[in-house]
């Protein structure tokens, strides 16, 4: 085999994932713990977050439930070949969730894994390939909300989960989770890409503003659900 198609054989067998985090708007805005659940706009969200993601080449799946409701409405609502990751109980750190789903898609040999969450507006397939890319040269890939809030997390490794670990313990006031991260990678040796900022539902606290929202063309549940209500 010539060295041009070894790399190329290299570059094919890339294990790769991709975290859909199931995250209810209400997360953002103090509902009582057993509120936080998802509504018909947050899964009509997912679900054209997941027609995006899907359109990745070489990649595996799954959806992150943050409830054991959540769970059981998105096993009805998931296509079969989508994993499922729900918590062991709703006292569980839904944060924990993700980061124990990304450590067992890295067991499982996988070597580039992104999170993202499901409310976020206007992901699409190069955004989602870029962070996936990144993870050749960095250990963790980042993207954030204009409010500081993350949308994007990738991994290479267990201690890349582990950067991102500590900072789930923290009680992270608005805003600071970039700069901590940053911290974070710096303290440990490790580096760091980011991909470009983007929106999330749960930074409009009502409907009416994100009806003002443009959606993009690919968010057709969303932007039906938004002009019926």
């Amino acid at each position: 085999m010539s060295q041009a198609g070894a790399a190329s054989q290299r570059r094919v067998s890339v294990r790769q994932a991709i975290l859909l985090v199931a995250h209810p708007r209400c997360m953002r805005h103090g509902c009582a713990e057993g509120a936080r659940r998802l509504s018909d706009l947050d899964l009509a969200l997912l679900l054209d977050n997941l027609g995006i993601v899907v359109a990745v080449n070489g990649v595996t799946i799954g959806v992150v439930a943050r409830s054991i409701a959540d769970a059981a409405l998105l096993s009805r609502a998931l296509p079969h070949d989508v994993e499922l990751f729900a918590p062991d109980s709703d006292a569980a750190e839904s944060d924990q969730t993700v980061l124990d789903a990304m450590e067992e898609y890295r067991q499982r040999a996988f070597a580039r894994i992104v999170a993202i969450r499901s409310d976020v507006i206007g992901l699409s397939v190069r955004i989602v390939s870029t962070g996936l890319t990144s993870l050749a040269l960095a250990d963790i890939v980042a993207g954030f909300t204009p409010h500081g809030d993350w949308y994007l997390a990738g991994v290479r490794s267990r201690a890349s989960i582990e950067t991102w670990r500590s900072l789930s313990s923290l009680e992270l006031a608005e805003g600071t989770c970039r700069t901590l991260l940053g911290q974070a990678t710096c303290q440990r040796g490790q580096t760091i890409r980011y991909v470009e900022s983007l929106p999330c539902t749960a930074e409009f606290l009502h409907c009416d503003g994100l009806r003002t929202v443009a959606m993009p063309p690919a968010y057709v549940r969303t932007a039906a659900l938004l002009r019926a209500t």
